[in-house]
């Protein structure tokens, strides 16, 4: 069996493309997923799912895990500016420009399988201080927490994020990633993203 996971649909054809190929294999036992994820989410769910197959898994329970996973697992994330949005259509001209003047700090998520907003507030420090809340309120201080912290051309603010990431939650794994070209082009330089979860059991 083949578990083929992949990209948000809504933000990419590989899902089409991936059908296609399944299509042309019709003697081979393949499942087309969409993570609703891209970038580092997408390659933890992948990451789990592989664990959990080397385990001796069976196909059901590791389509059971990913389920669990497109539910449970976090993703916040800031950018320094709205002009890569507004550039990709993500936010008006007006709307970017008011944001701009009134110094507001949009936190970003990833929602049904697309980008969404998540909460405004005023600066970047609050920002942060919100995304740590946010955290808190699913991430549990027992050492099974698993984070990623990514940046894009912003290493220093990704290095503080982490430390107050392991003082507030003491994770089972803790990793700094830099957000790659493809990604990077759309929420621009100087972006501080959070993934998290607690880790899944096969029986949880």
């Amino acid at each position: 069996s083949i578990i083929s996971i992949h990209i948000s649909e809504k933000m990419s054809g590989t899902i089409r493309s991936a059908q296609i190929a399944k299509d042309s294999l019709p003697d081979l036992d393949i499942t087309i997923v969409d993570s609703g994820y891209v970038h580092s989410p997408l390659g933890l769910m992948a990451i789990e799912a592989s664990r959990l197959a080397r385990k001796g898994a069976t196909k059901e329970g590791i389509l059971q895990l990913v389920e669990k996973f497109k539910r449970s697992l976090g993703i916040l994330f800031l950018v320094e500016t709205l002009q890569y949005l507004k550039m990709g259509g993500r936010i008006g001209g007006a709307k970017g420009l008011l944001a701009s003047m009134l110094k507001i700090q949009p936190i970003l998520t990833i929602k049904e399988g697309q980008v969404d907003a998540f909460k405004n507030v005023r600066g970047w420090n609050k920002a942060r201080q919100v995304m740590l809340d946010t955290m808190g309120e699913t991430l549990k201080a027992d050492g099974q927490a698993v984070i990623f912290v990514g940046h894009s051309d912003s290493l220093q603010e990704a290095e503080e994020l982490a430390e107050r990431c392991r003082e507030k939650f003491a994770p089972r794994e803790l990793n700094i990633w830099e957000i790659g070209s493809v990604v990077g082009t759309h929420v621009g330089p100087g972006t501080l993203a959070a993934v998290y979860f607690n880790e899944f059991r096969p029986d949880g």
